[in-house]
């Protein structure tokens, strides 16, 4: 067969050669056919294009073959330019790997479907070379085998090389992905001290689940060498010190934009949220730098080289956390190298060349080079190991010193390894950030020492003296980072990362408060176009605290002349009287005098009050009816109502903290309370408001008791008890929030009784009605929520009818639709559903284009229609109900943007992206659900960690993980699946901790899941403890379902004697009536045979006898399930040829007998 590339005769012995070509990359017009075929395979392998278009992508080049298929595949837009070359290095590979040889490398990489799919192709050359295939397979098994392999990874090339380890792009051939793969370097490989270093970094990155830490995703030991390499996620981008860089020197050019220093402090907020995360799991990094982060091309920022992290609950010198500093590897043996510098898992394979007056003049990671060892004084040491030498200060230091000079913290420095805790790393972060801000380290120098001697003893140069332009703020957050004395750094990652994002947020930082007048002089900066209309509202409140301060001076001035006069006069009347005793006429001219002075006095007293109710009024009216106004609420002008409602808090505050127990002031401290609550809820957590109302709704109690008629004190207290009702339901605190709302209801009732004509009390009991249905809904009581509904539905519909020009009373009736709707939908009542939430859509719509630009009808908008779109999924009309939750997506997320404080908009828009996300993967559009979800988990994360006393937000992050877990494993990446109900799994174990009613349904639904793909990846002592987990769960009396399964993956996991044990105990039993259990037993028996067979404590008569013996139990339970009529059922009768756990009886002749006699037997007919 002649072949396409050149031939050369030996002469010798006849013998015919294939030559190298000179270039793989040959013009596209000289390009073979079969190199053609091979880039395509290639990049149909690397998932780069499905085999459709691959087809097409041939028929187009085999009209035009001037172009290569590269060419095609790129001007179509196929793949990207950037993964053509990725695949022209693949191609030259594959090529050197088979000595030139294309047809021998197509041959080796085709796969019979890439056959059929280019047997389509209507052109002469693909069919001579297909058909010319079918000769040259035998050369498969001889070149094949020197590819670069370890067990089914598939080495493609070097990505980065350390001292110790190397990490190459490697493919993984059984789920066709690429991964970063890294393994020790041939001449550490016999270091038992590197070896378990390596397995030990590989175990504690393992057990780190975070998107900023590059995952592990499999730990092995090549059979061939017994080297031990892992792999992980392959993370393209660049280091983030490469990145500080490019800013810096467009920086230093004037070309810098403000935004690449917001993205830098995004990323790194995003940084310490993976290393608290790693805290939170008792893991330390200990080597934090920017050359350690990877900044991906899609926005990523990932945390590597976990080479020297230690476990919190490690202590002193000599723990497994150092181990080989002290001489001994962390197996116990004798170390034979023991100071071994570590590496990151991607690191480019040729380095940008170092400066050496900025970073030092040579890398520390030759084993050769000087080593820091501290076992007594630490600069007495390093001045004996280090004098003179010039190692790199950003380099990895081996030795009981850990980690890298410029960014180590003082402990660090000193080799103190006890006293290194989660303050260590803070301060790793804090050399990051000054990195980031400056474009250098805290610390540099040209040698070690005195590098380390800066730490230890010096002062870092102000941020804002290296950089003038550097925000105060910033400055203030970088220092503290930075403190010598662990004590006075940030408690906490978080708490670092939480104030980077309120300076991103223009709000005030722990370390550097600001006054009010700051905050609202940067908001006029920022929003000059609002400036006027901010400064009218501010002088009319100015205005108004000048009046109230005359007003009150005035009237504190004259009551206390009035008390003193007051005093005077019955001093008077007392010396009078006692004169007076001698004359009676003249005591009692003095009494009567005495008495009118007392009359004036108390009229006096009165006025004061009346000015002090006059003034307590204006304060209301400027500062909390003002703060309250919906034209603030809108974006923008946020933060000028969040001072105004501060401003108003801190009155309410003084009037409380101020008032005595006069009676006459409870009514005004009642309210007050009620006004602090309300401004607790809108500027704090909601949770914090509920001490303020449980006060207000004792005064408020106590003035209704003394004075029935008293409609004003009795109305407030209906509020308060609404009030209390939402937010324990918010709580979780269901009984608590039942009992506050009926409450309300009787006193709203009480109010109508007394007042029917104020449409208010019936608005409130409507509402009252709607929140305690809502209450009901989330105890999935939906029959008696409806009932509930019902009535706040009847009363808001009269409401509005009779009022139809007021846009509230609109708004309510809209909103209770929309709940009323919730419940008709979870009672099937769908085309009442449909029509309640179609009446909500239409009226939001209507109020909308009144007030386009109050937010909370949008809010209201998107929650009816997500909740039509639910109905409309209910009623069959899919592709209406994706417009319609696509829609509602749209939506949040555009609240969301323009007001990203508000936490009722993120938690709105999680919500919708878990719905939409569900409905998706319905639809089979797997990708976009898992966009779509992921964004879901991404905003009740966030969410959480905001307000992590609100067991929604878990929750419902929890239910977003398995949402997306469920999308992965429907999607066949089972692996990726585990992972997130793993997540998932420790989120409702939190939960249910906190004794949340509803975590341990959740939670046991959960380990479930996560139990069935198990078993489908072969992890069956993995499955076995989820199901174990579940009957835990269950109680006493667990459901057969999950006993038959425990011994299923019992039994599949090897421990065959156990399963069979338990499986016959419970069949003995009334189990043993129940046809479905019966399978699961025959399923249990079928599966021990199999692993009895693979049992070597057992010689081989034995095994096979056990084995024989289970089978044969197996196929005579499956006799009595067919004699109980279990078979004619049709999917139980599917079992026996579909299920994997009875392959190992389908070769049985007493297996197939049973099933031909099942077949005789009709089926049942099922009931319409």
């Amino acid at each position: 067969m002649a072949s396409d590339v050149g031939i050369e005769n030996t002469g010798g012995s006849g013998s015919m050669i294939r030559s190298r070509p000179a270039s793989w990359n040959e013009k596209p017009s000289t390009m073979s056919t079969d190199q053609n075929l091979l880039f395509g395979v290639i990049a149909l392998q690397m998932d780069l294009l499905d085999a459709g278009r691959f087809a097409r992508a041939c028929t187009f080049w085999s009209a035009d073959k001037s172009k290569s298929l590269g060419d095609v595949l790129v001007e179509r837009g196929w793949i990207a330019p950037r993964d053509r070359e990725e695949v022209d290095q693949m191609l030259s590979r594959r090529l050197e790997k088979f000595g030139g040889d294309a047809r021998a490398g197509l041959v080796a990489s085709v796969s019979p479907d890439v056959t059929s799919v280019l047997a389509e192709v209507k052109d002469e050359a693909i069919r001579k070379s297909l058909e010319g295939m079918c000769g040259d397979l035998e050369l498969v098994n001889t070149v094949t085998t020197d590819v670069d392999q370890r067990d089914r990874y598939l080495l493609t090339r070097l990505h980065g090389e350390g001292g110790v380890g190397q990490v190459w792009v490697a493919r993984d051939t059984e789920l066709g992905r690429e991964v970063a793969l890294k393994e020790l370097r041939n001449e550490r490989v016999d270091s038992q001290a590197v070896r378990s270093r390596f397995i030990r970094e590989a175990k504690i990155t393992g057990q780190l689940q975070h998107p900023g830490i590059v995952p592990v995703y499999e730990f092995s030991i090549n059979e061939e060498d017994d080297r031990p390499y892992y792999t992980m996620k392959l993370v393209s981008g660049r280091t983030l010190r490469d990145v500080v860089a490019q800013y810096h020197s467009r920086r230093s050019d004037g070309q810098a934009e403000p935004m690449e220093l917001v993205r830098l402090l995004n990323h790194f907020v995003a940084i310490c949220h993976a290393v608290d995360y790693a805290h939170d799991r008792g893991v330390i990094h200990r080597d934090l730098k920017t050359e350690n982060v990877m900044v991906g091309d899609f926005g990523e920022t990932v945390v590597l080289d976990w080479g020297l992290a230690r476990t919190q609950d490690e202590t002193g010198p000599a723990t497994t956390g150092d181990a080989g500093l002290a001489g001994t590897s962390i197996d116990g043996q004798p170390a034979d190298d023991a100071d071994v510098p570590t590496d990151p898992p991607v690191r480019s394979a040729s380095p940008p060349p170092v400066d050496a007056g900025a970073y030092g003049a040579t890398v520390l990671e030759d084993v050769s080079s000087p080593k820091i060892r501290l076992p007594g004084t630490a600069v007495d040491t390093l001045n004996r190991g280090l004098a003179g030498s010039e190692a790199d200060v950003h380099q990895t230091m081996a030795g009981q010193i850990l980690g890298t000079p410029a960014y180590m913290s003082p402990e660090q420095a000193e080799g103190r390894i006890d006293e290194m805790d989660h303050r260590t790393d803070v301060y790793g972060l804090g050399a990051i950030l000054y990195e980031i801000l400056t474009g250098r380290p805290p610390f540099t120098g040209e040698k070690t020492l005195e590098v380390l001697e800066a730490v230890l003893h010096q002062q870092p140069q102000r941020p804002r003296d290296v950089i003038v332009g550097v925000p105060l703020p910033l400055d203030a957050i970088c220092r503290r980072a930075l403190e010598k004395n662990p004590a006075d750094r940030y408690k906490s990652a978080r708490e670092l990362a939480s104030d980077v994002e309120r300076f991103l947020a223009d709000e005030s930082v722990s370390v550097l408060k600001d006054s009010v007048t700051v905050r609202l002089m940067r908001w006029a900066r920022q929003h000059r176009t609002l400036v006027a209309t901010s400064a009218v509202l501010l002088v009319a409140v100015l205005a108004g605290l000048g009046i109230v301060a005359g007003v009150q001076q005035r009237a504190n001035v004259k009551l206390t002349a009035a008390n003193f006069e007051t005093e005077k006069q019955r001093q008077e009347a007392e010396r009078q009287r006692d004169a007076a005793r001698t004359n009676a006429v003249e005591a009692e001219r003095q009494r009567v005098q005495a008495e009118r002075n007392a009359e004036e006095t108390e009229r006096q007293r009165q006025i004061a009050e009346a000015h002090f109710r006059k003034a307590r009024d204006v304060v209301n009216r400027y500062l909390t009816q003002v703060s309250e106004s919906r034209l603030l609420n809108v974006p923008g002008l946020q933060p000028l109502r969040r001072d105004l409602l501060e401003l108003a808090m801190r009155y309410h505050e003084d009037f409380v903290t101020g008032s005595t127990d006069d009676a006459r002031l409870q009514r005004e401290l009642g309210e007050s309370l009620l006004r602090m609550g309300f401004l607790r809820s809108e500027i704090e957590q909601p949770a914090r408001a509920i001490p303020e109302y449980l006060k207000a709704e004792k005064i408020l109690k106590s003035l209704v008791e003394a004075n029935p008629d008293d409609h004003r004190s009795r109305g407030d207290l209906l509020e308060a008890h609404y009030e209390l009702g939402r937010l324990y339901g918010e709580s979780g605190k269901t009984t608590a929030a039942a009992d506050q709302l009926k409450l309300a209801i009787s006193t709203a009732t009480e109010l109508i009784e007394a007042e029917p004509g104020v449409a208010e009390w019936r608005n409130q009991l409507a509402r009252t009605w709607r929140q305690l249905g809502q209450q009901l809904l989330s105890g999935r009581e939906n029959a008696t929520a409806l009932t509930a509904l019902d009535k706040a539905v009847v009363i808001h519909r009269e409401l509005a009818a009779e009022l139809p020009s007021e846009i509230g009373l609109q708004k309510e009736l809209a909103e209770t639709l929309t709940v009323s709707g919730v419940a008709q939908r979870r009672l099937k009542l769908y085309e009442l559903a449909h029509q309640s939430l179609a009446d909500a859509k239409t009226a939001l719509e209507i109020i909308i284009k009144q007030a386009p630009d109050n937010p909370d009808y949008r809010q209201q908008l998107s929650s009816a229609q997500s909740s039509l779109a639910l109905v409309l999924k209910n009623e069959g009309r899919q592709r209406e109900a994706l417009d319609e939750m696509a829609a509602a997506a749209l939506l949040t997320g555009q609240l969301v943007r323009d007001n990203p404080q508000v936490v009722r908009f993120r938690t709105d828009e999680g919500i919708v992206s878990m719905s939409y996300g569900a409905m998706l993967r319905e639809a089979g559009q797997l990708d976009a659900a898992q966009r779509v979800l992921e964004r879901g988990v991404e905003v009740f994360a966030a969410l959480a960690a905001d307000e992590p006393d609100v067991p929604f937000h878990i929750t419902s992050q929890a239910q977003c993980l398995t949402n997306l877990g469920n999308v992965l494993a429907q999607a066949g990446k089972n692996v990726e699946a585990v992972v997130l109900f793993g997540e998932s799994i420790d989120l409702f174990g939190r939960l249910q901790k906190k004794q949340i009613a509803t975590a341990g349904p959740n939670l046991q639904l959960v380990l479930r899941r996560r139990a069935v793909v198990l078993r489908t990846l072969k992890r069956d002592r993995e499955a076995l403890a989820d199901w174990i987990a579940v009957i835990r769960l269950a109680g006493r009396k667990p459901s057969l379902f999950f006993v038959g399964n425990a011994e299923r993956a019992r039994a599949a996991a090897g421990d065959h004697a156990r399963a069979v044990a338990i499986i016959k105990r419970f069949q003995q039993g009334p189990a043993g009536r129940n046809p479905s259990f019966l399978l699961h037993v025959a399923c249990v028996c079928s599966l021990s045979s199999r692993s009895a067979l693979a049992d070597r404590q057992l010689d081989e008569p034995a095994r096979k006898k056990l084995a024989e013996r289970y089978a044969a139990d197996a196929v005579a339970v499956l006799g009595k399930a067919h004699q109980a009529g279990a078979f004619r059922f049709p999917q139980l009768r599917a079992l026996l040829k579909t299920e994997p756990d009875l392959g190992p009886l389908r070769m049985r002749k007493d297996f197939q007998d049973l099933v031909k006699d099942v077949e005789k037997t009709p089926l049942k007919k099922q009931s319409a």
